[in-house]
């Protein structure tokens, strides 16, 4: 994974970890609906959606090359697909760290103080 993926991906780990959390803890304004969480996971599931939908249009655009420039394109398509494929695993990533959160933050054999002491 690239430096600039591997950056959005704990980026997005980050932000679904802070919303799981807040949302099991009770903290932030007391969310406990989650309403923050289902925006954010509203928004990621839209852009997975939209990056599908770029990465059918740009096969087919780069299908249609002669081998000339797909030679010459070929980076810059790489570049694309990587780009999508992030954006369709975001959803995938997200929703890993949210039930590892859920987990951690509903764990019985600690008190609830000691949970949300837990370095952030």
């Amino acid at each position: 994974m690239s430096p600039s993926l591997t950056a959005r991906a704990h980026s997005t780990a980050g932000i679904e970890y802070e919303l799981s959390a807040d949302r099991a803890l009770g903290v932030k304004g007391h969310d406990w609906f989650g309403h923050a969480a289902l925006s954010h996971q509203f928004a990621s599931a839209s852009k997975a959606l939209r990056a599908s939908q770029q990465m059918a249009k740009d096969a087919a655009e780069f299908d249609k090359l002669d081998d000339e420039q797909k030679a010459a394109q070929q980076a810059q398509f790489a570049a694309q697909m990587q780009n999508s494929l992030y954006n369709l695993m975001a959803v995938d990533i997200e929703s890993t760290v949210a039930s590892a959160v859920a987990k951690c933050c509903t764990d019985t054999s600690v008190s609830k103080d000691v949970a949300a002491s837990a370095p952030r």
